[in-house]
């Protein structure tokens, strides 16, 4: 909806498929890190999404340096969310899971939280919901609060 391009893949299982999982990965990761789990998943039936996020692997960047990540704030994550479940999620069939990791599961949590999480289940590993090991938690915590 802002006009961001996000790179998606889908995987379908030979057969049926058990349903689909929705793959979130963390912040620094991208589609191709995540072969060997596709693969698992796959191997057990399921059907596959994942995308880089915005600022991620080949989706689109506000910025001119290719290697940055950035966002101007964290509800861009969310709008991407939202676009991979109209565009990408909307052509399998439902229920929909979520396996989410790190920045990724931080997304669908505050999803969850705004009701608009698009998975019936969720599987949230490892995710990065407080700041650590910076030598000012306070300052670091306000600052993040503030953008």
């Amino acid at each position: 909806p802002d006009g961001m391009s996000l790179r998606a893949a889908v995987w379908r299982p030979q057969g049926e498929a058990i349903g689909p999982v929705g793959l979130l990965q963390g912040g620094a990761a991208l589609i191709e890190k995540h072969f060997e789990s596709v693969q698992d998943l796959l191997d057990r039936r399921f059907a596959v999404a994942t995308f880089d996020w915005r600022g991620q692997g080949a989706s689109g960047r506000r910025v001119r340096v290719a290697a940055k990540g950035h966002v101007g704030r964290f509800g861009e994550y969310e709008t991407d969310l939202a676009a991979i479940e109209s565009a990408v999620l909307g052509d399998l069939p439902r229920p929909w899971f979520g396996l989410a990791h790190s920045m990724g599961a931080a997304v669908a949590l505050a999803a969850a939280r705004r009701k608009c999480l698009p998975f019936a289940r969720l599987v949230a590993l490892a995710p990065m919901v407080d700041l650590a090991m910076v030598a000012r938690p306070r300052l670091a915590r306000a600052l993040a609060l503030s953008l």
